[in-house]
């Protein structure tokens, strides 16, 4: 993912000792951006969540694993009927 010096053509301008420190920075702000995006985010703080989920079924908490995956299977269930209510309710 790192781009050497020929990905730009302002490269060939840049000192040979301040080339590596750019392209750091560079990389830096990309992975910031791609953290930084909503669906990465969301993504991440399901994955934390079931990683949680899966330690406490690891550990003994079987019958506790019900309802902490209950609110992922309800909530989008719950989001769309919220939707489907609010679009009624402005196109109706």
């Amino acid at each position: 993912m790192t781009r050497g010096p020929r990905s730009h053509s302002w490269w060939a301008y840049v000192p040979t000792d301040k080339r590596r420190v750019l392209q750091l920075h560079s990389l830096q702000r990309r992975l910031r951006q791609l953290l930084l995006r909503r669906w990465n985010v969301v993504s991440a703080v399901i994955i934390v969540y079931l990683l949680m989920c899966l330690l406490l079924n690891y550990f003994g908490g079987g019958s506790l694993i019900s309802l902490v995956i209950l609110p992922l299977l309800l909530l989008p269930s719950l989001l769309l009927v919220g939707w489907w209510l609010l679009w009624k309710e402005f196109h109706n």
